[in-house]
């Protein structure tokens, strides 16, 4: 069943036919053995290096941007450059296989993680840069019950929070000229 799911989205993102699957599916993680036939399915080579990178990103429980994800890479193979683990990532997102998403407030660099991990959302503290955790239940719901109140079929749902962390509200508090 997971191959061909796999394999369905693959296919589907290949010839532009979107797939409409509601957010509260869970999606399980790709094995290496699904994410080789999506590879092969669309046409490309299992190389080590993608390998690598996949397996890479499944034992990560966090997303990781490009440049985490070469160092980590570096040190398990020395001839990847960093240009070969943007392409890769890209395909690995077209293919369905990774899932990108910005959590700095300035969307500056996207974020990788292999598809069908836990859902984690991010409040980023505009003050100290620290990532707040936020209830991803909470964020499910309200994003189904405006698409219902509207009549939307719902397929993903990405949002970015910014602000300031406790700490930092605690501090600007006692600086008024600092709030914004």
């Amino acid at each position: 069943m997971g191959v061909i799911r796999i394999m369905r989205r693959a296919f589907t993102r290949i010839v532009g036919v979107m797939v409409v699957m509601p957010m509260n599916t869970p999606q399980q993680m790709p094995t290496p053995q699904e994410a080789e036939a999506v590879l092969r399915q669309a046409g490309h080579r299992i190389t080590p290096q993608r390998q690598l990178l996949l397996e890479l990103l499944r034992n990560h429980k966090t997303f990781l941007d490009a440049e985490q994800v070469y160092t980590l890479a570096a040190k398990y193979e020395g001839d990847a450059s960093l240009a070969t683990v943007y392409r890769n990532l890209q395909l690995f997102v077209e293919l369905g296989l990774v899932e990108a998403r910005y959590l700095d407030p300035e969307h500056k660099r996207e974020y990788y993680r292999i598809t069908g991990g836990a859902e984690y959302h991010y409040m980023t503290c505009r003050g100290c840069g620290k990532m707040v955790p936020v209830d991803p239940e909470i964020i499910q719901e309200t994003s189904l019950n405006w698409a219902t109140a509207h009549g939307l079929t719902l397929i993903t749902a990405h949002a970015c929070y910014t602000g300031y962390c406790a700490d930092c509200t605690r501090q600007r508090a006692g600086h008024p000229r600092n709030n914004e």
